[in-house]
């Protein structure tokens, strides 16, 4: 355990320098650069590519996480994953072929209100090729524990690309045609980079004579990818339809709004994504030893972590927007999609509060559960959106993905409860809620100072010198109280020298 909580708190560290970087985009750089039209290209065309990838990946990945560590103890591990590299590159040349048999049908659903996207499909199906092989490797590093560099390079580097691209236009270097076919340059740097390190730790997985598994093998892989690409499309399609959705119902200027304040609130999910390359692995192994209590430890201490840190995110956020505005180019503009923030960021808080449930049920033996259970909740957050964006307009985008993910990860839980005897909640959960709501409450009752940034500051610091000790003195989570231990005593090591 105390490796995998040395190694989130390493990859958590490096996804909010990410943070850091991508707020100064999000809140200053883009806003005072683009228009929000131009603003929603940006965006689309990124989530467009992200929503595509789990299609063309066909499950590999997922694949390389359940059978991995079944071939590494045969010592096969070699074969196999040249297996699913090359499987990989036949599975996007498949997806290719279909998606040039359909884009005249996929191209008419933007062709009236976001006809600026339809220039631009030749982005998104490179970015998706490099993001389907981006994907494998970091699989790969997943099952090394090797995370740290590639969170490193993909969540700083690759906004640094794009905070450099976006300068280059502000100074009239590029244009804004060639800035948007770079985002696709920034992604295939990001990758280069990826695959040096991997080079560098030489443990690049290819041979040239490439071996099948055998058959019964083979074919449970094929049935297991085909299943888990269902699922985790279904997954993504819950967390990207609603920005597509926007730019095709409302027109791309608003989904620049909302996939801004969407990625306002994405911060809060940092910690999630973190251990999320770490968990996959650890589960997969533990169901192939047959380990449920291991299992069982995990996902009850990994909610209450998620949970303590997200809550105080989302009230450190909830608590600032009004100022964050303030400082933001347009901030008027993107006050329209101040309450996507709020229901967005509620949604994240169930997501992370729920930990581990999709890694449990995917490296089970009960993985078709998420075909079904993703198939109806993808086609519920299509439903739901086109029921609430006319009635609410951008908030009704956010309001269905808080729905779909509530009621999502609510299936999973009694799912889980029932197949497992397992379900992550206590009377610790309880406490951090409690907490949390007390220290925005009396947040509130500070008036608010002239400058905007300094009122950041003095709110922020109130609510974490309220949250933090409480959280400490209360026991709320074992692990927060042995790292605060070991830094205080740390602090008084060195005091003494």
């Amino acid at each position: 355990m105390s490796k995998l909580i040395r190694q989130s708190i390493v990859s958590s560290l490096l996804s909010y320098l990410g943070v850091l970087v991508g707020y100064f985009n999000i809140i200053w750089f883009f806003p005072y650069v683009f228009s929000t039209e131009q603003l929603g290209l940006v965006r689309v065309v990124q989530d467009m590519a992200l929503l595509m990838t789990p299609f063309a990946q066909a499950g590999l990945r997922q694949s390389l996480l359940r059978f991995y560590p079944r071939f590494e103890a045969k010592g096969e591990k070699t074969s196999f994953l040249s297996f699913i590299f090359l499987g990989g590159v036949l599975s996007y040349v498949i997806f290719f072929i279909g998606f040039e048999l359909f884009r005249p049908y996929i191209m008419d659903l933007f062709e009236e209100r976001s006809a600026m996207l339809v220039e631009y499909v030749h982005v998104v199906l490179f970015m998706v090729f490099i993001l389907v092989i981006t994907g494998l490797f970091e699989g790969y590093g997943q099952m090394l524990f090797k995370v740290s560099v590639p969170n490193f390079i993909r969540e700083v580097l690759l906004r640094l690309f794009l905070t450099i691209l976006t300068f280059c236009y502000f100074k009239q270097i590029i244009t804004y045609d060639l800035l948007v076919n770079l985002i696709a340059g920034a992604y295939l740097l990001a990758f280069l980079l990826l695959f040096i390190y991997f080079i560098y730790l030489k443990v690049i997985p290819f041979q040239f004579k490439i071996e099948f598994p055998e058959r019964r093998l083979f074919r449970e892989i094929i049935r297991y990818g085909s299943i888990v690409v269902l699922g985790s499309s279904g997954s993504l399609l819950v967390a990207k339809v609603d920005s597509l959705m926007v730019a095709s119902m409302l027109g791309i200027s608003e989904a620049g709004i909302y996939t801004t304040m969407f990625n306002v609130a994405v911060v809060i999910e940092m910690p999630r994504r973190a251990l999320a390359q770490l968990t996959a692995p650890i589960v997969s192994t533990a169901f192939q030893q047959v380990k449920i209590r291991k299992i069982k430890a995990l996902y009850q201490i990994i909610s209450i972590n998620q949970l303590a840190l997200g809550t105080l995110l989302f009230i450190g956020i909830w608590a600032n927007l009004d100022s964050l505005f303030y400082m933001m180019p347009k901030g008027d503009e993107f006050r329209a999609g101040k309450y996507v923030v709020l229901l967005i960021g509620i949604s994240k808080l169930l997501d992370m509060a729920t930990s581990i449930n999709s890694d449990i049920i995917s490296m089970s033996k009960f993985y078709r559960f998420n075909l079904y259970g993703v198939s109806i909740i993808g086609l519920l957050t299509v439903v739901a959106n086109i029921i609430f964006i006319p009635i609410y307009g951008l908030n009704g985008a956010a309001l269905a993905s808080l729905l779909t993910l509530g009621i999502y990860n609510f299936i999973k839980l009694i799912f889980i409860y029932f197949k497992f005897k397992m379900q992550p909640f206590g009377f610790n959960t309880i406490k951090i809620l409690i907490i949390g709501a007390l220290a925005y409450y009396l947040s509130t009752l500070i008036p608010r100072h002239p400058l905007a940034l300094v009122d950041v500051g003095i709110r922020s610091a109130l609510i974490t010198l309220i949250y933090v000790p409480l959280i400490i003195a209360l026991k709320v989570s074992p692990d927060v109280n042995r790292f605060y231990h070991l830094l205080v005593s740390k602090l008084l090591h060195f005091v003494r020298k």
